[in-house]
């Protein structure tokens, strides 16, 4: 399983999908390969806030560079997590055949929970039974951006964050979901 998370720069939400999904694999001893882009320029650190909110949760993401989204890489995954639908549309028009593996973080768990988890089902059968269920992507599925604002924003994202890939962990990987 390959999985793709995508934002804005790849230095604060993807950056902490990324790092929070790879210890949940981990601990789960599931294997998988997990990596984050964003639409700005590669080889920038994560912000300071960023990586205190992360080492709040026992992460350490200092060592982290910025990734820049491509083509090989959308479709290179089997799943791809974009932070907002901003994102969903961009990656969508970067790869057009990408598309049924393009989802929008929040809209995918929201639509798993509605309407069940994977149960050991190949993930692209799971994600063609939740595909008549998307809509325009809603707002409300957003991830918000902590980059530029106080760290207590980057402390609620990496809680968002956090609970969107548990979340995620128990739709894709149990099988009683």
């Amino acid at each position: 399983m390959r999985v793709l998370f995508v934002c804005s720069g790849n230095i604060c939400r993807s950056a902490m999908a990324e790092a929070f999904l790879r210890r949940a694999l981990e601990e789960h001893s599931i294997a998988g390969d997990v990596r984050s882009v964003g639409f700005a320029k590669a080889g920038l650190p994560s912000p300071p806030d960023t990586i205190e909110a992360m080492r709040r949760h026992g992460l350490d993401i200092t060592g982290h560079r910025s990734q820049s989204i491509s083509v090989p890489a959308l479709d290179g995954a089997d799943l791809v997590l974009a932070m907002t639908g901003r994102h969903v549309r961009e990656a969508v028009v970067m790869s057009p055949g990408a598309r049924d593996r393009i989802w929008g973080f929040g809209e995918l768990v929201r639509l798993g929970e509605e309407h069940g988890g994977r149960r050991g089902a190949p993930v692209q059968d799971w994600l063609s039974l939740l595909a008549p269920h998307r809509q325009a992507p809603l707002s409300l599925d957003d991830v918000e951006d902590p980059h530029g604002r106080a760290s207590k924003v980057h402390r609620r994202v990496a809680d968002q964050v956090l609970d969107l890939t548990t979340r995620l962990v128990t739709l894709m990987w149990d099988p009683v979901t």
